[in-house]
């Protein structure tokens, strides 16, 4: 097979193998949504299922000021996964009821009015799957879940290395500790130095340098104590804030800067960079100490989020928070993200990871 080409979705279990595929990870209690143009599967969105104070109109308006940012689609696939049993089910009164109907019939509804179609519906439980809208016994038939994993789209992703895990925290960069027992003290007393320095100016000479070591570190596989240095660095809020920046972006201007920091940021980043960091945050891990991870996780989920995976965004964040529950960064991007915070580089087409990746691949 070959991966650079198009792959013919042929069957309802192809499809169901395709969301988890794209996620990477199985949703759990979660509506996702697969946008489409024409008959080509488009962009990727998973939310948690409604709050009990969601009304339905505001779930779904929410869910479409998220997929409204894919303007060439004409359509739209809903996926509920839950193990929760609708209340007329319950009492015998509709067998076929859904789980979340209400909320699922504001969204087309909320799609018909974009002008869009929805082309289809499922409710994926633990025991099995079938259509989400038909109410009919011939139709509500469960069917099994190997179907999906012996789907022929199934086998091609794996094939191409697409993975999935069980749980999103399950697919976080999180290697052992292989450094020594000195480099938690060698971190701690570096970043001691430099918030006694406390540069808070682009221009400060710590400022600069901290820039110009990450930045020659691009590529690279450190060593312990180039990693304790780099380290060290992010202890320092206004540097770890600057060194985030540049992941998108290097430039100097203030205002480009405070926008990137928010998720406002509308240029198109060098993806290749980032990318280039999330793979030096990895070498940096294992030299890490655990009481030092804090940082490192909270940069690898401000990628993520920026790439388009809140859930594994979120993941990294409760990672850095069970190290320190007081981390503010992580905090305030949680919340961010609890809220329906997402960056304008990925609910735009032409800057988003997505469209780097199916370039790229």
């Amino acid at each position: 097979m070959n991966e650079n080409q198009p792959f013919k979705v042929t069957t309802t279990a192809d499809i169901l193998a395709y969301v988890p595929r794209t996620l990477g990870f199985q949703p759990r209690e979660s509506l996702a949504v697969i946008t489409m143009r024409g008959k080509q599967l488009s962009l990727s969105l998973r939310v948690d299922l409604p709050a009990e104070t969601a009304t339905p109109a505001d779930y779904a308006q929410g869910i479409m000021d998220y997929i409204l940012a894919d303007t060439a689609a004409d359509g739209a696939l809903i996926f509920v996964y839950t193990d929760e049993v609708a209340d007329a089910a319950k009492t015998g009164t509709n067998h076929y009821a859904k789980p979340y109907m209400a909320h699922v019939q504001a969204l087309e509804t909320e799609m018909e009015r974009a002008g869009w179609q929805v082309r289809g519906g499922w409710l994926i439980t633990n025991l099995g799957w079938m259509p989400f809208f038909c109410e009919e016994e011939g139709c509500c038939i469960l069917q099994q879940h190997e179907e999906i994993r012996d789907s022929a789209l199934n086998a091609h992703m794996v094939v191409t290395g697409h993975t999935v895990d069980e749980d999103p925290a399950r697919s976080l960069i999180d290697p052992a500790f292989i450094g020594s027992d000195t480099a938690h003290t060698t971190i701690e007393n570096a970043a001691y130095w430099l918030n006694r320095l406390d540069p808070q100016d682009f221009t400060h000479p710590a400022m600069s340098e901290a820039r110009a070591a990450w930045s020659s570190a691009l590529g690279t596989t450190p060593t312990e104590a180039e990693a304790c240095e780099l380290v060290a660095y992010l202890k320092n809020p206004a540097i770890r804030d600057r060194i985030l920046v540049d992941i998108l972006s290097t430039t100097d201007d203030h205002g480009a800067f405070l926008q990137i920091i928010a998720g406002r940021y509308e240029s198109t980043p060098d993806w290749s960079r980032v990318e280039a960091m999330q793979t030096l945050l990895a070498h940096l891990l294992p030299y890490t100490p655990t009481e030092d991870r804090a940082p490192l996780f909270t940069l690898l989920g401000w990628i993520t989020w920026h790439q388009g995976s809140s859930s594994i965004a979120t993941a990294y964040m409760e990672k850095a928070l069970d190290i320190s529950s007081q981390y503010r960064l992580a905090r305030l991007m949680k919340e961010l993200i609890r809220r329906g915070g997402v960056p304008l580089t990925a609910m735009n087409e032409r800057t988003s990871y997505g469209a780097y990746w199916r370039n790229k691949h």
